[in-house]
């Protein structure tokens, strides 16, 4: 919040507001008016409200007024306050940080302290997921989400928990459709996985990795007509539209402004994105390099990914990692950790094309990032002392 109010001076923190705020304008004169306004489709232009619709800038943007009319709903209770709703938005972020930490400091007892860096100190998300953002709200559902999914496996079965997780991966879809679809399928393999390792008659079991395997090989059988299949929807077009609007924009306006960057020539299609995935996992992991951005926010982001780079290499180049690889990769939270960290950092990656962009819609993934090295660094441990 301080970010946007003292630094940028401007940005979607303001925008949010402001169509929160007419909302809570309409209520306070006629609650009926408020609750129709409140009811209206995005780009749904009623002749009664266009006065107001006319002026909200993200109106016409669905999943911008999604989040506008959830934020307008909390704004009732904060009587059109920008600081407490503000307050509100990172209270909720911080619920949901803090619902990861349980899962993984229950999980791996002894961790408690490097899961506190890595997932309620991560500079990033103290920043982007501290206000009225999308990303604050996504990450706080993406936090309840998990631990519901955790609560599944770990207690008996329970409808509330079963509701949690639907709830709240329909409304990530709302804000951010892509981000429902990488979370939810790293969060089904997971419990794909914990499932199995519940299962004790071995051909159950077997019938159930058999019958994974099989739809894989499948899948990968008819990968083209897959692939065709995606590019000829309409989602799919639309966001791939809107990323080619993104890249000419931040290509044209790159000699003013050095924090943005480019993956060279695009063909946007699945075959031309899957290329371009290595290069972009890359920059949403690793990169801004210290010398290459000259903004003090941008300059933080990559002290913040040069620590990452240094915790990953001490990691992977201990003795023992390569040998016993499989073993560490047969761990359940490592598999969800860095499927999720993989799939999010191509699609923001591929998309962002501006450091300070970047640096906020990579926060969801910096957690399980963190969580993932940590776990793997214990892994790797464990292995070179059972083997002394």
């Amino acid at each position: 919040m301080a970010a946007y109010m003292f630094y940028f001076k401007l940005g979607d923190t303001f925008f949010f507001y402001e169509g929160a705020s007419s909302l809570w304008n309409t209520f306070a004169v006629n609650p009926i008016e408020g609750l129709q306004l409140w009811q209206l489709e995005s780009r749904e232009h009623s002749a009664a409200y266009f006065h107001i619709t006319s002026t909200i800038g993200y109106f016409n943007s669905p999943a911008e007024w999604s989040f506008i009319k959830i934020a307008g709903l909390i704004n009732l209770l904060c009587f059109n306050n920008f600081f407490c709703l503000s307050v509100c938005f990172a209270f909720l972020s911080f619920l949901g940080s803090w619902a990861i930490y349980r899962v993984f400091s229950n999980l791996y007892p002894g961790n408690e302290w490097p899961f506190f860096y890595v997932i309620l100190l991560v500079p990033s998300c103290l920043i982007w997921s501290s206000g009225l953002l999308k990303d604050t709200f996504c990450l706080a559902f993406i936090g309840f989400v998990f631990y519901a999914a955790y609560k599944l496996l770990h207690n008996s079965f329970h409808m509330k928990y079963v509701t949690a997780i639907v709830v709240g991966f329909f409304l990530i879809w709302l804000i951010k459709p892509y981000l429902a679809y990488t979370f939810s399928f790293s969060i089904a393999l997971w419990l794909f996985l914990k499932f199995l390792r519940h299962i004790s008659q071995p051909i159950i079991k077997s019938v159930l990795v058999m019958s994974f395997f099989a739809i894989l090989f499948l899948t990968v059988i008819n990968l083209f007509g897959v692939l065709r299949q995606i590019e000829g929807q309409t989602a799919f077009q639309e966001s791939m539209a809107k990323v080619e609007g993104y890249h000419y924009e931040f290509e044209r306006s790159k000699q003013q402004d050095n924090s943005n960057y480019t993956l060279g020539t695009v063909d946007y299609s699945v075959v031309g994105i899957l290329k371009k995935a290595p290069i972009a996992i890359v920059t949403a992991l690793v990169k801004p390099f210290i010398w290459e951005p000259s903004k003090p926010a941008v300059k933080l982001m990559g002290l913040e990914s040069l620590a990452y780079l240094i915790g990953l290499l001490w990691i992977v180049l201990r003795s023992g990692f390569w040998s016993r690889l499989s073993t560490h990769l047969n761990n359940d939270e490592i598999f969800l950790c860095f499927s999720f960290v993989l799939f999010l950092s191509l699609v923001v990656g591929i998309t962002a094309y501006n450091y300070g962009l970047l640096m906020r819609l990579r926060t969801p993934l910096l957690p399980f990032f963190g969580a993932g090295l940590v776990i793997l660094h214990q892994s790797v441990t464990n292995s070179r002392l059972s083997s002394q």
